[in-house]
C-alpha cells in the first residue's frame, strides 16, 4: 500500500509539473523559463526569447504568477535582466495588480502604490479573487480603471483611521467596478471615505462607479468632489458615519446630468435613522432614479451655499424607508446655505415610516412638481414650509397623522387629486384653520389675526384668462355667540393679467353667523377673502376661547 501511495504521489507531482511547464512556457517559441519576477534581475534571458510568463512574484507559486513579460520598454512594470535587457508587461492589455506584488498576503499598500504609479494614467488594473489589506489612502488613480471579479470575490479592507479616501479619481473616464471596499467602521476615529470622484481644480467627464459594495466608512462610502456627467450605478453603500453619497462643489452648467441609479444606500440595524443617505449640495443637474434608501435620518437632502444655484433635480422611482426627519428634504437651509434649486421633479417614489415624506424646508426652491408618489406611516406625508411655486397631484397617502401640511408656507401651491386612507388630518393649513380636501391654484393663505376689523383669511390669484371657484364653510365657536356656520360659494375671474372680477355669490347660507365676509379685488390680480365679526349677530371678539375654521375648496376653472 505504501508503494502504491508513493506511486500516486509521484504521478500527481508529474502532472502538476507538466501543467506548470505548459503554463510558464515562453509564448510562441516552445521554450520554458522558470523564473519569478524577483529572479529577472539575476537571469540572463536568451536573446532568442521574446517573451515569458513568470512562475511567481518573490517565490514560485506565491500568488504573483502568470505575468507575461515582453522584450522592450513599451509597457508598464519594467525590469532589467542580468544582460541589461528591458522587459515590460504588455502595453495594450489590462494589468493584474498581482504583477506588482499585490496578491492578498499581508498589507499590500506599497504594492498597489507601485501598480498605480507604475502604469499609464489611463491603464486598466485588474484585481483577482482575494482580500487586499490597505492601511493608507492610495495615490490618485487619475483616469485609470480598477476592476475586480465582483463584490463577492474581490475585497479591499481599508483600515485607515484618519481623513482621506482610499481611492481618488481626478480625470475623465476613470472608473471603479466589480469590487468591495470595507472601511474601519462607521464609528472609527477620523473621516475616512471609500471613493472620491473628482478633485479640487479638476472637472472630469464621465467617471463611473459600478457594481461596488462600500461599507463601514466613518465619513462616507462615496464623495463626489467635482465632475460632469458622472454616474454611480448598481452598487451598495452601507453602514456609514455621515453620508452614504455626498455630492458637492459641482458647477452650475447645462452639460449633461449626472445620475445615481440602481443603488442601495442603507444603515445597519444598529445606529439606524442616522446620517444622510444622499446629499446634494452643489450646482449642476442630478438624476436620482430607481434606488433604495433605508434607515437614514434623511433619505435625499438638497442644500447649497448662498449665491449658488442648480439646474434640474430629478428624483424618480425610488423606495425610501425608515428615515427619521424626512424622506426627501428640499432646501435644508441654515448653515448649509440657501442657494437656489431652480427646478425639482419628485415623481413615482415610495416612502414609508418617517416624520416627513416630502419636506420643502427652504424658500430657495424655484419650481417643484410632485406627483404619483405613495406615502405610508408618516407624521406629515407632504410638508410645505418654503418654496416659490409648487404643484402636488395624483398622490396616495395612507396611515399618516397629516396628509399635506402647509403651515407657514410662503409658496404658491397647486394641489390636484390626492387619495387619503386612514389619515387623521388630510390637509393642515393653520393660515386658514383646518382646510379640507382641496384642488386649488396659486393660493396663499395667512393667519387670522385677533381684531374686530376685517382680517384677510385667504389671498387667491386666479390664473390669467381663467377663474377660480371659491367654496368656503366658516364655522366655529365665538365668545358670546356659541356655535355658528356660514357657507359661501363664489366665482372670481380674470379677463387677462389684470384685475379680478367677482361674480355674484352662487350660494350664501348663514345660520346666525357672527362672521362677515368681504371679497376684496383692489389688489391687481388677487382676491382677498376678508372676515370680521358681526357685532349685530352678537359676537363680542375673536379673543379668549374664540375659534374659527374654514373648510372648503378653491378650484381653478379654465
Amino acid at each position: 500500500m505504501c508503494h502504491l501511495r508513493n506511486a500516486a504521489l509521484f504521478l500527481s507531482a508529474l502532472v502538476i509539473s507538466l501543467a506548470l511547464a505548459r503554463a510558464y512556457r515562453a509564448p510562441g517559441d516552445g521554450r520554458a523559463i522558470w523564473i519569478t519576477q524577483a529572479q529577472i534581475a539575476t537571469t540572463s534571458v536568451p536573446s532568442d526569447i521574446e517573451s515569458f510568463v513568470t512562475s511567481g512574484f518573490a517565490t514560485a507559486g506565491d500568488g504573483g504568477k502568470s505575468c507575461a513579460y515582453f522584450r522592450g520598454a513599451d509597457g508598464p512594470g519594467q525590469r532589467r535582466d542580468a544582460n541589461g535587457q528591458v522587459w515590460s508587461l504588455h502595453p495594450n492589455e489590462a494589468v493584474p495588480v498581482r504583477c506588482f506584488g499585490a496578491f492578498g498576503r499581508g498589507d499590500v499598500t506599497k504594492a498597489l502604490v507601485a501598480a498605480i504609479t507604475g502604469t499609464d494614467a489611463s491603464a486598466t488594473l485588474l484585481f483577482d479573487q482575494n482580500v487586499y489589506a490597505v492601511g493608507a489612502p492610495l495615490p490618485d488613480i487619475q483616469g485609470r480603471q480598477l476592476r475586480g471579479l465582483g463584490p463577492q470575490a474581490t475585497t479591499i479592507v481599508f483600515s485607515h483611521e484618519g481623513s482621506g479616501c482610499l481611492l481618488t479619481m481626478s480625470r475623465q473616464w476613470a472608473s471603479v467596478r466589480e469590487l468591495a471596499i470595507r472601511g474601519p467602521g462607521k464609528t472609527a476615529p477620523g473621516a475616512a471615505c471609500g471613493i472620491q470622484m473628482g478633485a479640487a481644480g479638476e472637472n472630469p467627464w464621465q467617471q463611473r462607479v459600478d457594481n461596488v459594495l462600500v461599507s463601514d466608512m466613518p465619513y462616507a462610502p462615496i464623495v463626489v468632489e467635482s465632475g460632469v456627467a458622472w454616474g454611480v450605478t448598481n452598487s451598495v453603500l452601507r453602514n456609514f458615519g455621515r453620508y452614504g453619497l455626498l455630492v458637492q462643489n459641482l458647477t452650475y452648467a447645462d452639460n449633461g446630468d449626472s445620475y445615481v441609479s440602481g443603488v442601495m444606500i442603507v444603515q445597519d440595524a444598529v445606529g439606524r435613522r442616522s446620517g444622510t443617505c444622499l446629499e446634494q449640495r452643489s450646482g449642476g443637474g442630478l438624476r436620482v432614479q430607481n434606488n433604495k434608501l433605508i434607515g437614514c435620518d434623511i433619505g435625499v437632502d438638497l442644500a447649497i451655499a448662498d449665491g449658488q444655484e442648480t439646474g434640474d433635480i430629478l428624483v424618480v422611482g425610488n423606495s425610501i424607508e425608515n428615515c427619521a426627519t424626512a424622506g426627501f428634504r428640499a432646501g435644508a437651509g441654515g448653515p448649509l446655505g440657501n442657494g437656489l434649486f431652480r427646478m425639482i421633479t419628485f415623481n413615482g417614489n415610495e416612502l414609508f415610516d418617517m416624520d416627513n415624506g416630502l419636506y420643502v424646508a427652504s424658500a430657495a426652491i424655484g419650481v417643484l412638481s410632485s406627483s404619483g408618489n405613495v406615502y405610508s406611516k408618516m407624521g406629515s406625508a407632504i410638508k410645505i414650509a418654503g418654496g416659490s411655486a409648487i404643484s402636488i397631484g395624483n398622490e396616495t397617502i395612507g396611515s399618516s397623522t397629516t396628509g399635506v401640511d402647509l403651515t407657514g408656507s410662503p409658496a404658491k401651491v397647486s394641489i390636484g387629486k390626492i387619495v387619503f386612507t386612514d389619515v387623521k388630518t388630510k390637509i393642515n393649513d393653520t393660515r386658514i384653520g383646518q382646510y379640507g380636501p382641496v384642488d386649488y391654484s396659486d393660493a396663499t393663505f395667512q393667519s387670522l389675526a385677533s381684531a374686530s376689523s376685517y382680517t384677510t383669511l385667504a389671498k387667491i390669484a386666479p390664473p390669467n384668462y381663467g377663474s377660480v371657484l371659491i367654496d368656503l364653510n366658516l364655522s366655529g365657536v365665538l365668545q358670546g355667540v356659541g356655535y355658528s356656520t356660514r357657507t359661501i360659494r363664489i366665482v372670481a375671474s380674470r379677463a387677462g393679467s389684470g384685475a379680478v372680477t367677482m361674480q355674484r355669490p352662487i350660494l350664501d347660507q348663514s345660520y346666525g353667523s357672527p362672521v362677515d365676509v368681504n371679497f376684496d379685488t383692489s389688489a391687481t390680480g388677487w382676491v382677498h377673502v376678508d372676515v370680521k365679526r358681526n357685532a349685530a349677530a352678537g359676537g363680542r371678539s375673536w379673543d379668549g376661547n374664540a375659534t374659527l375654521s374654514a373648510v372648503g375648496q378653491i378650484q381653478s376653472l379654465q
